[in-house]
């Protein structure tokens, strides 16, 4: 987690490098313009946000999700949902990915590619091979809804059913 306060430069490129070196993926929380340049220069795999900037400066974060779309970078849609008190936004666990998808579309990708940001991608960038497609054999979490989300993709909000893979014995999924 960079953060004001956080660990410095030489620390985040060690933790990296020690990550890489034990085979582990490196999932960095970057939410300031500095602290993602640390995460980009760390090497990390995964940069959890979009610097943000001032609170006003949405509309630069919409382009800087435009911008890195446009560049070839992956961009798996994650709302960062949480009910912690004194956070100064607490998207809702579920509900929130709607948006967020609404969002990608407003920021440039397709809505097959924000439908994509949700399923296949991540499942691939966090190397989980066993999930992101609707096929014979990977676990899968479905969602049936009213309308075509590739002509609107608030379609997703109309949830008519859900279906999902039982967990596996113990309780992991």
């Amino acid at each position: 987690m960079l953060e004001d306060g956080g660990p410095h430069a030489a620390t985040t490129e060690r933790l990296v490098a020690a990550a890489r070196a034990h085979g582990l993926m490196t999932v960095v929380h970057a939410a300031a313009a500095d602290t993602y340049a640390l995460a980009v220069a760390s090497g990390a795999d995964v940069i959890t946000h979009v610097p943000l900037g001032r609170p006003d400066a949405f509309g630069a974060t919409v382009e800087s999700v435009r911008l890195l779309h446009r560049a070839g970078v992956p961009v798996p849609a994650g709302t960062d949902a949480n009910d912690a008190g004194g956070v100064p936004f607490g998207p809702r666990h579920g509900e929130s990915l709607h948006h967020e998808l609404e969002l990608l579309v407003r920021a440039g990708l397709s809505t097959a590619e924000a439908l994509r940001a949700a399923t296949a991608l991540p499942a691939r960038h966090f190397r989980l091979p066993d999930r992101g497609a609707v096929a014979p054999g990977p676990r899968a979490d479905l969602a049936l809804v009213d309308g075509d989300p590739i002509a609107d993709i608030r379609a997703t909000r109309a949830i008519r059913r859900t279906a999902g893979t039982p967990p596996a014995p113990g309780g992991a999924r």
